[in-house]
């Protein structure tokens, strides 16, 4: 039932899924105790399906969704404007859609996020740290028709003895190469109030 679920995830309420088991893993085992990976199938002939890694959207459509549905402080007047202008000139409407896939943005990866609008890194180094095939991707089911579709197949269980471990060397690692792009810095690259003062639109060569 999508009432149920929390309307403040990435692409907003749905039922979040991966088709890397790998990172089905790690999820199941976040806070350090085993837990179990579910395998579901599901046919989606018919449904209204967003990828948001495609050549028609990309980093910033994604950006204005994540940026839409999740609560987090704004810690400036210019990246609420450049929020309120992302949501004008990079809308998507989730509702419209049966299925949503793009880049998980869990609290590691949304640190990278949260540098971005305080003009921390560029919108190069953004798309360095979380760009495609980067933080893996995630599956959203946004409707109950999709659901409704959904059969489950297996459960395999995950054990806390690695997994876990795992989740935390690779949320360390993000966060290092994180740093390191604070410190390299971008001289010529654009910043969130550079994007936001030209008024940045789909379809500019300089954020493809």
């Amino acid at each position: 039932q999508l009432e149920r679920s929390d309307p403040c995830n990435d692409f907003g309420p749905g039922f979040y899924c991966t088709d890397s088991e790998s990172d089905a893993g790690k999820w199941a085992c976040r806070r350090g105790s085993g837990g179990f990976i579910n395998r579901y199938r599901i046919d989606t002939e018919g449904m209204d399906i967003l990828d948001l890694s495609s050549e028609d959207y990309g980093l910033m459509f994604w950006l204005s969704v994540v940026c839409t549905n999740r609560s987090f402080r704004i810690t400036s007047p210019n990246a609420a404007r450049f929020i309120d202008h992302m949501k004008t000139y990079f809308r998507v409407i989730p509702d419209n859609y049966d299925i949503i896939i793009g880049n998980r943005c869990d609290e590691s990866y949304f640190t990278f996020v949260r540098s971005f609008l305080k003009g921390e890194i560029s919108y190069r180094q953004l798309k360095s740290l979380i760009g495609p095939g980067k933080a893996g991707q995630q599956i959203v089911l946004r409707s109950e028709y999709a659901l409704s579709s959904l059969r489950f197949d297996t459960c395999m269980r995950a054990d806390a003895e690695s997994n876990y471990p795992k989740r935390k060397i690779r949320d360390y690692n993000i966060r290092t190469v994180w740093k390191a792009q604070l410190e390299i810095g971008d001289e010529d690259g654009l910043f969130m109030n550079d994007l936001l003062r030209e008024g940045v639109r789909p379809g500019d060569a300089r954020i493809q």
